[in-house]
């Protein structure tokens, strides 16, 4: 990560984390991600990725993907890392531009697509998971939707429709 994810921090403890801004770590399934972090850093908080980080581990453990590595330096504060092993660990891990699954997170109402994905009204409280399951065979499900929203069902809080072209 390129600085650190923003966070949100639990009231009357501003150390204490308990989440990640919406649309950010759900949407970096198929991206690696190389994260350098100095735990002295004066300017970037070293928990914010530590705990970033963590937060990938549990997606990676629900639906795959998500390859990062985590680099806990001491002493280099906000210096700039050498860059040799992170551009090593992305060579390895290449970017698919076509995954067969994704997960998306809307977070911005202007961005409607992601990948193949339209969505004419997105809004962060969902996570989308879409899977290529077969040939010409789509799964689509829907996680966190609240209340009544054209195109969706509306006594739904969460969905899953599959489509097969024949």
């Amino acid at each position: 990560m390129c600085g650190a994810a923003t966070p949100y921090r639990v009231e009357g403890n501003p150390k204490a984390i308990e989440a990640i801004q919406e649309g950010i770590l759900p949407n970096l399934r198929n991206v690696p991600i190389y994260v350098y972090h100095s735990r002295d850093d004066p300017q970037v908080d070293f928990g914010t990725n530590e705990f970033a980080v963590r937060e990938l581990e549990k997606l990676q453990k629900a639906h795959g993907g998500y390859e990062h590595h985590f680099e806990a330096v001491d002493g280099k504060g906000h210096a700039f890392p050498d860059l040799k092993p992170a551009l090593d660990f992305v060579h390895k891990h290449a970017r698919d531009p076509r995954p067969k699954k994704f997960l998306w997170q809307p977070y911005r109402k202007w961005n409607r697509m992601f990948y193949w994905l339209w969505w004419d009204e997105p809004t962060s409280e969902a996570t989308i998971t879409a899977e290529l399951t077969a040939p010409n065979q789509i799964s689509i499900e829907v996680k966190g939707l609240k209340g009544s929203r054209r195109g969706s069902r509306s006594s739904s809080t969460s969905g899953s429709w599959t489509s097969t072209k024949r």
